[in-house]
């Protein structure tokens, strides 16, 4: 499962393609094998002006498909 949280500096920005970027960005930097081992995959939108970030996180999940 992975958690993403994507704070844009304003509303007018929208959450199509952060999903494929991120994923693809953290199999590159080996945080896992392959993108289509992920499961779950949880993405909110936030607001902060002063430090528009992107946050994760990666948990293991007791079953697999």
């Amino acid at each position: 499962r992975i958690d993403i949280v994507v704070y844009y500096p304003n509303r007018r920005s929208d959450l199509d393609g952060v999903s494929k970027a991120v994923l693809d960005l953290l199999q590159k930097v080996n945080a896992f094998d392959n993108d289509n081992k992920v499961a779950e995959l949880f993405l909110k939108k936030g607001l902060d002006k002063e430090n528009p970030r992107i946050e994760f996180s990666i948990n293991t999940l007791d079953y697999t498909i």
